[in-house]
C-alpha cells in the first residue's frame, strides 16, 4: 500500500463562491470520485481537507492508501478534468506524499508509554478517514441555484447548530479527555493551532484571550 496526495483548485465562480464551498466541491467531484474507486478496489482508505489561502485561494488535498496508485491517479485526474478542477499538486509540492507528517513530533510525544510510529499514524488516518465517510454521507442535495447542501438535524438539544458533528464532537471530547483552546481575535475566534500556523506565515494577527472549550 502507497500513500498518494492529489491537490485541486476550485474554479472561479459558482458554485465555488460562497463561504460554504466546500460542500459543492464534495458534491460535485468528491462524491462519485471516491465512491467509483473504492467499487473498483483502487483505494482503500482516504482523507480530505479544505484550504482558502494565497496564492491558491480555495483548493482541496484528497490523500489516499492505495496498492494501484498508476490506477488510482488516472482515475482521480479524469473525474476532476471532468468537474473542472485545476490539479495543483506539483504546483504545492506534494507529487511525492507519503504522509511522513504523522510520524513526526507533531503526533509522537518524547514521553510515550510505548510508542510505535507506523501503529500511531494508522490510526489517525482511520480517524480522518472515518471524518471523512460522514462527512460525505452529510451531503443532502443540489439547491435550485446550484450549491450543495448538507442535511440539518432536528435534535437541536444535542446538535444546536443542526447539524449531527456537534455530537460527534462531542462525544470525541468524552473519549479523549482533551481541553482544545481557542484564541479570541478581533472579528472572530481561531483554534490555537490555526493561530500559531497564521503567525508562523507572517499573519501578524494579534491575540486576544484563551479560552478553553469543554466539549
Amino acid at each position: 500500500m502507497e500513500f498518494r496526495s492529489l491537490v485541486l483548485k476550485t474554479p472561479e465562480g459558482r458554485p465555488y463562491d460562497r463561504h460554504d464551498w466546500f460542500y459543492s466541491f464534495l458534491g460535485n467531484f468528491a462524491l462519485n470520485a471516491i465512491s467509483d474507486a473504492a467499487t473498483k478496489g483502487l483505494i482503500n482508505k482516504f482523507w480530505f481537507g479544505q484550504y482558502d489561502h494565497e496564492p491558491f485561494k480555495r483548493f482541496v488535498r484528497l490523500r489516499y492508501l492505495t496498492s494501484q496508485p498508476n490506477e488510482a491517479s488516472q482515475h482521480f485526474a479524469a473525474h476532476a478534468q471532468n468537474s473542472g478542477l485545476l490539479d495543483i499538486t506539483q504546483a504545492i509540492g506534494e507529487l511525492n506524499y507519503a504522509a511522513t507528517e504523522f510520524l513526526d513530533q507533531r503526533f509522537c510525544g518524547n514521553n510515550a508509554r510505548k510508542l510505535q510510529a507506523e501503529e500511531r499514524r494508522e490510526a489517525i488516518v482511520e480517524l480522518l478517514h472515518s471524518a471523512s465517510v460522514l462527512t460525505l454521507q452529510s451531503l443532502s442535495h443540489v439547491d435550485a441555484d446550484g450549491y450543495w447542501q448538507i442535511e440539518r438535524n432536528q435534535d437541536t438539544a444535542n446538535n444546536p447548530t443542526g447539524s449531527f458533528f456537534d455530537s460527534v464532537f462531542h462525544l470525541l471530547g468524552n473519549t479523549c479527555s482533551h481541553t482544545p483552546i481557542v484564541v479570541e481575535l478581533n472579528g472572530g475566534i481561531l483554534s490555537a493551532t490555526h493561530f500559531n500556523i497564521l503567525q508562523s506565515q507572517g499573519a501578524g494577527l494579534k491575540q486576544g484571550k484563551i479560552h478553553k472549550i469543554n466539549l
